[in-house]
């Protein structure tokens, strides 16, 4: 495990997360609601291109070029993701080191 530099932010590697104690079953464990509606959300999108819609070419290339301006979205996945690391930064360093998976 490292510390960012960023505020002294504990950032757990990949290879911490794995080594997690037995009983602590990533794949199953439940997520918020809104993160879960907010995945299935940008899956849509990701799925449906709105513009294809557009009966106006025009107006399809401008609802394009501000989706490409729009950085929000990519921003606050950002700051979820970072939330969500610090946090188990956070989390690891409480679980005593003979609790932990792995040599």
């Amino acid at each position: 495990m490292k510390r960012s530099s960023h505020s002294q932010m504990v950032v757990p590697s990949r290879e911490t997360i794995r080594q997690l104690p037995d009983g602590i079953a990533v794949q199953q464990a439940p997520l918020p609601e809104v993160y879960e509606a907010a995945t299935k959300a940008l899956a849509e999108c990701e799925r449906i291109d709105e513009c294809k819609d557009c009966a106006d070419n025009a107006k399809a290339l401008a609802s394009c070029s501000k989706q490409i301006e729009n950085d929000t979205l990519e921003s606050h996945a950002a700051r979820i993701k970072a939330r969500a690391i610090r946090r188990a930064g956070e989390l690891i360093e409480r679980i005593a080191p003979s609790t932990r998976g792995g040599p």
